[in-house]
């Protein structure tokens, strides 16, 4: 753009001075009296006539030289407009118009205050909103939530860096300052919001941190504040931490587990055990759910629950299920039949289209008969990715693999789904389970999702079976599948091999 305004300018001289320079030599020469005279003079030639013509056109051209000069002008305020819209885009979100992750770290790599902090927010339930009334509802939350923070932080720098999360940027303000901040934040955001006709209402965790009390640096500050959120959305709904320094463990931590996971996942260190299933009825061994466990290399377990969370914010639950899966189906083909393996899926998995496929190719490749193979999916799964939920759900159950709905009882629409999916078992949650014997609404519960099962002709599980009893009064009701440490913990491949081998004999405690 700065060479053809230096080209247009040089033109501009040079056009000037020959004009400059042709004016005086004409004036010299008194051009415009000889071209008079010889006018009159060769009256026939119409000389005049001509010197008119040439006039209006030179009129003409220098009009249209002025309204393509304006075009350009136009056309120039345009792109750089538009040049100007994509830098902003770059570091905004259109939905909140508040800098995004790029936009954070781009100021995060400014110089840092002298005083000043960090409050993290994170919305608590959004996404519970997002698959009970959809995205919609929950984009209008956002702008909302950003909305909000702009009344409440005129002259603080906000940023939406992804997700439910949100960043204020103090600066020239003290710790007990941000603090009475933050906690005014917690009061405002809490508010029950009206959207699109409904009335909306979310919690939040919030984390703070202050220069210099937390960290030299700006960036470094972010990183505590972060970790007080995480603290804080630990502990309760609608909490407020101030960093401390034990944190800094639990941040190195979370560091650490992320690190190894990569690495676990890259040697396929994680591997499946079987926890047993057993027909209630006859006391015999049904087959068996496979459980991931992963223990690192000091020789600690980590927590399942730790793990998989860990592998889908990471985006490395795709990879590891499928490791899971293959080996699993490996041992199951192993089993006699008509044994089964249970698998769980991640909600995360069933926004890929190509799902059902792979898992179709994982069976056959590992020789195990389809309709041994039982998958397990949550309600919440169902909600969020419902189109292609139902697309794979058909595909497996027309190859011949059954599909288990889990954790019955706990999602946000259980009916709904069972009228909307087809299902080959429902899995009641062990938290209706453990209550059952002593509290007389939880074996209303349990009661009506047996009644529910066997209306619809579908075969019930129970989970977290852990005293004879709860099996004895599962069985008296008609439950046809027992599962939890009354029959055994997650046991190793051989283990499962040998348990397997005696499937005729009654399954014991363990």
């Amino acid at each position: 753009m700065g060479i053809l305004r230096h080209r247009a300018v040089a033109d501009a001289l040079v056009l000037l001075a020959v004009a400059v320079l042709l004016s005086t030599v004409a004036i010299s020469y008194d051009a415009f009296d000889s071209i008079h005279a010889y006018s009159h003079e060769h009256d026939a030639a119409q000389i005049d006539e001509i010197f008119v013509i040439l006039i209006v056109a030179g009129w003409c051209s220098f009009v249209y030289a002025i309204r393509r000069l304006l075009d350009v002008l136009r056309e120039q305020r345009e792109r750089l407009r538009a040049e100007g819209d994509a830098s902003w885009l770059a570091v905004h979100d259109p939905l909140t118009r508040l800098p995004n992750r790029r936009g954070l770290e781009q100021r995060l790599e400014r110089p840092s205050p002298i005083v000043g902090g960090v409050l993290y927010i994170d919305l608590d339930g959004f996404r519970a909103i997002n698959e009970l009334h959809g995205h919609a509802l929950g984009d209008a939350l956002l702008a909302e939530v950003a909305l909000r923070l702009r009344q409440l932080f005129p002259s603080a720098w906000l940023g939406h860096p992804g997700g439910d999360e949100f960043v204020v940027v103090f600066e020239g303000v003290a710790l007990p300052v941000m603090q009475q901040h933050a906690a005014r934040a917690l009061r405002n955001l809490t508010r029950p919001a009206r959207l699109q006709g409904q009335r909306v209402e979310v919690g939040v965790s919030l984390g703070l941190a202050a220069l210099p009390q937390h960290g030299e640096t700006l960036r470094a500050v972010f990183a505590c504040a972060e970790a007080a959120m995480q603290a804080a959305k630990q502990e309760s709904r609608n909490g407020l931490r101030v960093f401390e320094a034990s944190m800094r463990e639990r941040q190195a931590s979370r560091a650490w587990i992320e690190l190894a996971l990569r690495e676990a996942v890259q040697n396929e260190v994680i591997a499946p055990r079987y926890q047993p299933q057993v027909d209630l009825k006859t006391g015999h061994l049904a087959g068996f759910e496979a459980l991931a466990r992963w223990r690192a290399e000091d020789g600690k377990m980590v927590p399942p629950d730790i793990f998989i969370a860990t592998a889908e914010r990471l985006g490395l639950i795709d990879r590891l299920s499928e490791q899971l899966l293959k080996r699993a189906c490996r041992d199951a083909a192993l089993w006699p039949a008509p044994l089964r393996l249970a698998f769980n899926l991640s909600p995360l998995q069933l926004s890929d289209p190509r799902l059902a496929e792979r898992i179709i190719a994982i069976i056959h490749e590992a020789g195990l008969a389809p309709e041994r193979l039982e998958v397990e999916i949550t309600e919440g799964a169902l909600i969020r990715e419902a189109a292609v939920a139902q697309d794979t759900l058909d595909m497996l159950r027309a190859a011949g693999v059954r599909v288990a709905l889990d954790d019955f009882g706990t999602g946000y629409a259980s009916l709904s789904q069972l009228a909307r999916f087809s299902f080959d078992m429902i899995k009641i949650d062990r938290s209706f389970i453990r209550r059952m014997v002593a509290e007389e609404k939880q074996l209303k519960i349990v009661k009506s999702i047996l009644g529910l099962g066997q209306g619809l002709g579908i075969e019930i599980t129970a989970e977290g079976v852990e005293e004879a009893e709860q099996a004895e009064l599962l069985r008296s009701l008609g439950c046809h599948i027992g599962q939890g440490y009354l029959f055994g913990a997650a046991i190793t491949p051989e283990e499962a091999a040998t348990l397997a081998s005696r499937k005729g004999e009654v399954v014991l405690a363990a």
